[in-house]
């Protein structure tokens, strides 16, 4: 095995680029899948010190007031505004004090234990049952140096986040300290109020780790484990980010200022007055939105096309689960030594059946690659026309009081949450795929072991079965999870009859090969279950974009009349 080779890490960092590094490895059971397994994440935000403090103020200017100012536009070039930068000298020799710093580091700590984070992501109602995330632990790290400039490290720990959250809880957080701002307004974030809240740079952003908790905790007790444990090579990790992650976020910092320009705006009000009067934001005109509107409708055309083609995507790649599983079957039958000892011409056939599952495998593939190739133009402009629509919404903002748009922004809302509904059904049948899927694996290991030894099967007795512990609580864990799951009457009957590969199995084994029979009619069950909810949640985010550009229409009227 290649785990035998005590030099494998160093072998490997060897050939691998500086910037590259493996530090580890350990041999997990065969059913372990990364990114399933994964029951948490913690991610680093690294920021400068003195985007804490308020320097100078600083006023956006429609004409630059020297060579050396600041632009700044929106993707789609609708609005171009300057600012003046400050010395990146000043800002290198800032130090935070600590009456600030300590601020800071109790504004992150609010965020810790489970909060709706409606405002801290976009497109999600207070009412969303997904907006409620747990945050584990939070925690922020004093100043460290950074080639003459103070930086500020805070790590967060959470069972998951959403699209944008830890960088807005960044921002709250700075900006509590920075505007004077009690804290007990950032736990006002958390209720029914919309709120906008501005985006930190994604440029400090990093994951730091994975953390794979329950496997860990299930794999302890087992002989020839080991758990995955990052902290076994902290030191290392901490060195590699400093020169290879840090050093290349404060060389951008220096270079174009990201946190600097988006930290511009001095305030002397409490945070809640700004916020709630969109100071954040760019001050809304209408040449920017009629602009924002019109190539909204010059790429409109590619989502219905973008979406159904990610559908066939999709079902290729269920299409080529049972492939893949035929390959898998024919892998394993072909390594079993005892055919290979006894039975030459089973080794023969499963070794034909390899080849044969091999081409299936690729031609899925080549399948799959042709559409994702089709769609890549597709898919880049239907980015586009997202970005263009959060744009279009964030110039809106403020607006939703206004008469005439309550229906349309109810049906809106409505569709929303068919969408949110539909996703979410989907999430958990791929969830449930997954154990069923496990449980096969589980049930391929045991054939395995009674085919190397007859002893466990004699040992047994008369009329018992086994059936191993791992196959059995993920398949129930998938009946929690899907109550409508299909259930399925156990093996009763043993007919001796070769499989395709010439090769005869015991009672025992026949049964768990009919068991896994079974789990593939359920994963199959699944995959079509998952289809059908995958087409019409296609057609509702196609009516969903639809609807929000008419939504847009009927706002941008509505200005333009009360202009």
């Amino acid at each position: 095995m290649i785990c035998q080779d005590e030099h494998l890490v160093e072998n490997l960092n060897r050939v691998l680029p500086n910037h590259i590094r493996i530090w580890g490895y350990v041999e997990t059971q065969r059913t372990f899948h990364a990114k399933t397994k994964c029951d948490s994440r913690v991610y680093e935000y690294l920021l400068p010190s003195y985007t804490l403090n308020a320097f100078e103020r600083k006023e956006w200017t429609l004409e630059p007031s020297s060579d050396k100012d600041y632009m700044t536009r929106t993707e789609h070039g609708a609005v171009t505004k300057y600012i003046a930068p400050t010395d990146p000298q000043v800002l290198k020799a800032y130090r935070v004090d600590t009456p600030s710093f300590d601020k800071f580091k109790q504004a992150m700590e609010l965020f810790q234990g489970t909060h709706n984070f409606h405002n801290y992501t976009i497109a999600k109602p207070f009412a969303d049952p997904s907006c409620k995330r747990f945050m584990m632990d939070i925690s922020v790290n004093e100043p460290m140096m950074i080639e003459g400039m103070e930086w500020i490290s805070v790590k967060l720990h959470g069972q998951s986040f959403m699209l944008h959250q830890i960088r807005k809880m960044i921002t709250m957080a700075m900006y509590s300290v920075r505007t004077n701002t009690p804290l007990s307004f950032l736990e006002t974030t958390f209720d029914a109020t919309k709120i906008n809240i501005p985006k930190a740079p994604a440029l400090g952003l990093l994951l730091d780790r994975p953390v794979f908790g329950l496997y860990n905790e299930r794999i302890k007790d087992i002989p020839n484990r080991s758990c995955i444990d990052f902290s076994l090579y902290a030191d290392a990790i901490t060195q590699f980010k400093k020169q290879y992650i840090y050093k290349q976020i404060f060389a951008q910092e220096m270079a174009e200022q990201t946190l600097f320009l988006t930290c511009t705006f001095s305030f002397s009000l409490p945070l809640s007055l700004y916020i709630n009067t969109h100071f954040f934001f760019i001050k809304m005109s209408t040449q920017s939105i009629d602009e924002l509107v019109h190539a909204i409708a010059n790429i409109a055309h590619v989502e219905q096309p973008c979406l159904e083609n990610l559908l066939t995507i999709k079902k290729l790649e269920i299409a080529k689960e049972p492939i893949d599983k035929e390959y898998m079957d024919a892998v394993k039958k072909c390594g079993l030594q005892a055919e290979k000892d006894h039975a030459a011409s089973g080794l023969k056939k499963a070794t034909d059946l390899v080849a044969e599952s091999t081409l299936k495998v690729q031609s899925e593939k080549d399948k799959i690659h042709e559409v994702e190739v089709q769609n890549e133009k597709y898919a880049i402009e239907y980015r586009t026309l997202q970005k263009y629509r959060e744009d279009l919404d964030d110039l809106f903002n403020g607006m939703d009081a206004l008469a005439g748009q309550i229906i349309m922004k109810s049906d809106l809302q409505e569709l929303k949450d068919e969408s949110t509904d539909l996703f979410e059904k989907i999430q958990i049948l791929e969830k449930v795929k997954e154990l069923i899927k496990e449980a096969d694996m589980a049930l391929l290991e045991a054939i395995l072991e009674l085919r190397a030894s007859t002893a466990k099967e004699k040992s047994m007795g008369a009329g018992k079965v086994y059936f191993p512990e791992t196959a059995f609580e993920c398949l129930q864990e998938a009946r929690r999870l899907y109550p409508d799951l299909p259930g399925f009457k156990s093996p009763t009957e043993y007919v001796k009859e070769q499989d395709n590969t010439g090769a005869y199995y015991s009672p025992m084994q026949k049964y768990l090969w009919d068991v896994r029979k079974r789990l593939g009619e359920l994963i199959t069950w699944c995959a079509d279950e998952a289809l059908v909810l995958l087409e019409r949640e296609t057609q509702v985010q196609v009516r969903l974009g639809q609807k929000t550009d008419e939504y847009n229409y009927e706002r941008r009227r509505i200005l333009k009349e009360s202009s």
